[in-house]
């Protein structure tokens, strides 16, 4: 086989590319014993393909490497497992009854004024304060609105 057909077969190879053919000739080439100097690097890999397919495993290591495999029923590691998760879980309930307990959920003050006029102080202080926030909320969106108005300009132009 010549120098180049090789060469074109290799690259088609490293690219991802060759048919079964392709490879079945490499794998001859390299089985051979004069291959060229430059390609003496991949004779190893191609040898490795040919010897690995006549590997035949001994069906008794089979059942013992599969046996290994198995998990054994009540074994260390699903007692570990089991343990893990039963602390995760006593831990989150411990937090979840300890920070409703300790945070609660009325955080809202209650002021109770007996004096009308102070009352009505007290009233417009809370609604001027709910006033700008609606206000600051307003211009956020009217500058929003804006910005996607002068968006769908340039879009339309």
């Amino acid at each position: 086989m010549d120098y180049k057909m090789i060469e074109q077969l290799l690259n088609k190879y490293w690219n991802g590319e060759s048919s079964i053919q392709d490879e079945k000739i490499l794998k001859t080439y390299f089985s051979k014993q004069n291959i060229h100097p430059d390609f003496l690097k991949y004779k190893p890999l191609f040898q490795y393909y040919t010897l690995a397919k006549d590997i035949e495993i001994n069906d008794k290591i089979e059942r013992e490497i599969i046996h290994d495999l198995k998990p054994i029923k009540g074994s260390k590691i699903k007692k570990l497992k089991y343990w893990t998760r039963a602390s995760a879980a006593a831990i989150l309930l411990f937090f979840s009854v300890w920070s409703y307990q300790n945070y609660s959920m009325d955080t809202t003050k209650h002021i109770e004024i007996e004096n009308p006029e102070e009352a009505y102080a007290a009233t417009k202080e809370a609604l001027l304060l709910l006033s700008s926030k609606l206000n600051q909320g307003t211009d956020k969106a009217t500058k929003g609105i804006v910005k996607v108005q002068d968006v769908q300009q340039i879009i339309e132009n």
